[in-house]
């Protein structure tokens, strides 16, 4: 049996619903904790960061760190590697994230670094000129109460830039 994955748009993402939304004209520049709780309908559930940014010299781009989903029945975390801290991005499932679609030379797209982190080593840096994503997908169980909570940034405010949070 084989499954279709079907890959969002590059240019303009199905953000309707979005949890959050950042412009990075006015996003806090220190890192900042957001939280959504919600209670699961379903088996599962996926959580998406989906940002555009800039790598030019006014540095408008994004950085994620230490990403949680919290079982609060189970006390547990969900999501696998949510803090990079494995140097890589286990875990997660990036869409978009090419030179083509970003511009530059394997600089721009969504990657790791270990420069202005929140927490521990590994961080997410994006500088996208164009949209790409980052996504896990998690079990959940029918009626357990979830809290999503992450650490999230602008370098540099300014610009156009947006970067959404969508669970789906």
């Amino acid at each position: 049996t084989t499954t279709a994955t079907t890959i969002p748009s590059c240019t303009s993402p199905n953000t309707a619903g979005a949890l959050f939304s950042f412009a990075s004209a006015s996003a806090p520049t220190t890192y900042t904790l957001s939280t959504y709780g919600f209670t699961a309908t379903g088996s599962s559930a996926t959580l998406s960061f989906i940002m555009t940014g800039d790598s030019g010299p006014a540095h408008h781009y994004w950085l994620l760190d230490t990403v949680l989903v919290n079982d609060t029945v189970n006390n547990a975390d969900l999501l696998v590697n949510g803090g990079f801290s494995t140097g890589t991005l286990t875990g997660w499932t990036q869409y978009c994230a090419t030179d083509a679609n970003c511009g530059g030379t394997g600089t721009n797209y969504g990657q790791l670094t270990t420069s202005s982190c929140q927490k521990g080593q590994y961080c997410y840096v994006d500088k996208c000129s164009n949209f790409d994503y980052l996504v896990q997908s998690f079990a959940t169980t029918i009626g357990n109460y979830y809290i999503i909570s992450f650490y999230f940034k602008v370098n540099a405010n300014g610009g156009p830039h947006l970067a959404y949070v969508m669970l789906t």
